[in-house]
């Protein structure tokens, strides 16, 4: 009965040894696993598929920058091809855009076609509306 119920004692009393070997290649294993994986906040190779355009649009509500900034902005980026998700908002004095597309879609031509159709669109914003900025997300952005 007593001798049953404790292997990985007996084990480690009869073969001090093989355990103690043991824990010096793990240990080893940690030591090199430390020295050599890098450290990131996000891994290497995860890219979001989208953009983000970005308006100011000074001294008005958000009810009015929704209706004459990102309403026409949505429709305009609606046009761009392979789009799979437009989120919008409106906030006092500013509107964005955020687009996703679908995988495989070259963000560069994206991000041509995109700046190209909210350009079009400038002259029926308001006066006080100076650029839309479009830029697109990398993870490196994140600040440590």
């Amino acid at each position: 009965m007593g001798s049953r119920n404790y292997r990985i004692t007996n084990f480690s009393v009869n073969r001090p040894v093989t355990v103690v070997m043991m824990f010096f290649a793990i240990i080893v294993v940690g030591i090199i696993a430390y020295t050599r994986i890098p450290l990131a906040l996000l891994p290497e190779g995860i890219n979001w598929p989208g953009l983000h355009a970005w308006v100011s649009y000074p001294n008005a509500g958000a009810i009015e920058v929704e209706r004459k900034i990102t309403r026409p902005m949505e429709e305009a980026v609606a046009q761009v091809n392979n789009v799979s998700n437009i989120e919008s908002g409106a906030n006092r004095g500013s509107g964005y855009v955020r687009v996703e597309f679908q995988k495989g879609t070259n963000l560069q031509v994206a991000f041509a076609q995109m700046k190209d159709r909210l350009e079009r669109i400038m002259p029926e914003l308001p006066d006080e509306v100076e650029q839309i900025s479009v830029r697109s997300w990398d993870q490196n952005d994140i600040p440590i």
